[in-house]
């Protein structure tokens, strides 16, 4: 299969799995974290497919504000430009591209994995409160990021960094079991 079909493929697998992704926020109560699916799963995409995981993550965006419905709660509306969750939004995409630079570093260790998925979602903060600002759209509150965003955040941070961990020990073992 050549390349150009392969990342065709990758492309639409990152596009599936992030729309799959988008049954809402699922609570949970212990810790009243609202938690979605769709950054975890640029965070893995992003490491494994690379760059059409970028691509998955910008047609998962626009096809969402045109209409489909994808979003969290598989929802779809132009509206959404004009609420919180727009700075958001645009930032799955640069997100996704900075994992996809450093996709290489993001392998190597559980720590480094955590190190860079944790400052994939702080770029994601940052994006989203950059645009909502210039944007004059509403952001929320700093105690609201601290005690709801930022915990949901590292919990996927951590869950994304034990994935990888998981399958780097398991493609050393198949590697060091074929020589």
């Amino acid at each position: 299969m050549s390349n150009n079909i392969l990342n065709k493929w990758y492309v639409a697998f990152g596009f599936a799995l992030i729309c799959l992704c988008g049954i809402g926020p699922i609570s949970i109560n212990f810790f009243e974290i609202p938690l979605t699916l769709q950054t975890l799963v640029i965070c893995l995409a992003s490491v494994y497919l690379g760059f059409p995981a970028v691509l998955a993550t910008v047609a998962y965006v626009i096809m969402g504000i045109q209409g489909v419905p994808i979003l969290s709660g598989f929802e779809a509306k132009l509206e959404i430009m004009n609420t919180a969750s727009a700075g958001f939004l645009i930032g799955f995409p640069l997100m996704s591209l900075f994992l996809v630079i450093l996709r290489k570093r993001v392998k190597r260790s559980f720590v480094n994995s955590l190190k860079y998925f944790v400052m994939a979602h702080l770029l994601l903060i940052a994006d989203a409160y950059l645009y909502n600002s210039i944007c004059n759209l509403p952001f929320p509150s700093i105690s609201k990021i601290a005690f709801y965003l930022v915990p949901s955040l590292l919990v996927k941070s951590v869950f994304a960094s034990l994935v990888v961990l998981i399958v780097s020990q398991n493609l050393w073992k198949r590697r060091s079991s074929d020589n």
